[in-house]
Order: structure tokens, then sequence, then C-alpha cells
């Protein structure tokens, strides 16, 4: 016979053996499901950009079966960016909520998504011999010119060792294939540099990439319109 206190001993033990068997935070290997936490910085002057202190500082990125969902959220809720990537169905969205309004993009693997500088279209990336850590996870070094954001080649950190098919079909980096771990962007009008802070290996549900009901389908032009003006109406 166990006591009080033995019993809830191992009650707690079998708890934290569960949870850790169902996620934890991967440090190495490969692994085709899980999620990927982004930290975000922001390369702009506060004092051009006020709002910069409101936006995101993190981005979350969930993959299972090549499918992939991001999702950038902030102003305290009111705001929601999606990047959704159907890759089976050759079908990305871009999903745009603002308090109660809701938008979506959608389109073929081939076309550029919303949101990011139309300069990021027709990146010149060359892929050099260099190698870092980043996340636990062993990571490729690439540049690639893009004078609207910088005068100097952005850096770009990708890995083989997340299994994700086409990876990059949702962003100005088609030409990579490996998941970035690092990289900077111009979205929605801001310089921004994503780093990822940590791989999780967890089960990710099939309801993640359901895509939802409620928005008004709009056309990429609309979209970024209506990004510009919810920034200029702040």
């Amino acid at each position: 016979m166990i006591n009080k206190n033995q019993a809830i001993f191992l009650l707690l033990i079998f708890i934290a053996i569960s949870c850790f068997s169902c996620k934890e935070i991967f440090n190495g290997g490969r692994i085709s499901e899980g999620s990927i936490v982004y930290e975000i910085t922001y390369l702009d002057d506060e004092k051009d950009n006020p709002l910069i202190a409101l936006l995101p500082k993190t981005m979350t990125t969930k993959f299972k079966d090549d499918n992939t969902i991001s999702t950038i959220e902030g102003f305290f809720g009111t705001f929601r960016l999606i990047y959704l990537s159907k890759y089976k169905e050759g079908i990305n969205y871009s999903i745009l909520r603002i308090l109660d309004k809701k938008y979506m993009y959608q389109f073929d693997t081939a076309q550029p998504p919303a949101g990011y500088d139309m300069s990021m279209d027709k990146l010149k990336i060359t892929v050099t011999d260099q190698k870092i850590q980043i996340a636990g996870f062993n990571c490729n070094i690439a540049t690639a010119l893009c004078p609207a954001i910088s005068n100097e080649p952005l850096t770009i950190y990708y890995t083989d060792d997340i299994n994700i098919e086409k990876p990059n079909s949702n962003n100005p980096f088609k030409q990579i294939d490996g998941v970035l771990m690092g990289f900077q962007v111009k979205l929605a009008g801001v310089n921004m540099k994503f780093i990822a802070s940590e791989v999780i290996k967890e089960e990710i549900d099939d309801s993640e990439f359901i895509v939802p009901d409620g928005y008004n389908l709009v056309t990429k032009i609309e979209l970024e319109d209506i990004l510009k003006s919810f920034q200029s109406q702040e």
C-alpha cells in the first residue's frame, strides 16, 4: 500500500511524463510535425513609426503533413495576420482580421503572397557554404539583395532538418528549399527581422489547417490597401 503523499508524487510524475511526450522543445534531429516560435525585431526607428512599440513580438508557425500556418497577432488581439499553406492542394491563403472585419486572399503557390514589399518578389539569392546553429538546429546561410529594404545583403538562415515540402511557397523566399530559421522582410510596410527561438515537437491537430469561414474574399491589392489603411488610422 502507498500513502497519500506517495500517490500524489506518482501522479505528478505521470502528468509530467505525459506532457513531455506530447510537447517538448526540440534540439536537433529531423521532425515533420510541431511548431516554431520566432522572435520579431523591428528595424525601423520608433520616432518615424510610433506603432512599433505596439506591434507583435513573436510569430508562431505550426506544421504537419507539409501544411503550414504562420500567425502574427497584435494590438491587444484586435489584429491577426495569418499565412496558411496547403501544399497538397497547391493553395495558399493570406488571412487578415482587424477587429470584426475579416479578409482573405486565396492564391496558388506560383503567385506572390500579400503584404510583402513588391521588391521582394524577385530576390537575387546566393547560397553560401557557411553554417550556424539556431534553436538547436544546423542551419545553412544565404544572402539576398533587396535595395528597397537595405543597401547591405540580407542574411537568411534555413535548415534541412525540419521536413516540410516547399516550405516557402507563402513568403518571398521560394527559391530556398529549407525551413527559414532567420530572415528579414518588409511586411505591411515595416522592416522586420525574424529569428527562431525554439522548435517544439508536438502533435498538431488537423483542424489548425482548416480554412476559416466568414471571411470576405479579396484580391492581393485590396488586402494590401486594407493593411495600409489600418496603419494610417492608428
